[in-house]
């Protein structure tokens, strides 16, 4: 992999590195990423521009009011979330 945006890969050698962009590339809202390959026919290569956006705050959806009695169990089926890492439940 290569890349002419100002970050860097952890393992440029690798079909699936991963990039860690850099404030120029954050500033600038754009980095073109480039992958090539080689063998005794020749080479061919292809690249992508990744268009960066600022952070998307998660969306998070705990499910309807519900009322139960207090020997009952409440499954929670209709909860949603997204653009999320890591889940908390309390």
């Amino acid at each position: 992999m290569d890349n002419l945006g100002f970050g860097y890969f952890n393992d440029s050698t690798i079909v699936n590195p991963e990039y860690y962009l850099s404030e120029e590339d954050i500033l600038s809202g754009t980095v073109t990423l480039a992958l090539s390959g080689y063998n005794e026919c020749g080479m061919s290569s292809d690249s992508i521009l990744v268009i960066i956006n600022e952070c998307q705050p998660a969306v998070i959806d705990a499910g309807s009011d519900t009322v139960i009695c207090e020997n009952q169990t409440l499954v929670i089926n209709d909860a949603a979330a997204q653009f999320m890492n890591t889940y908390l439940v309390k």
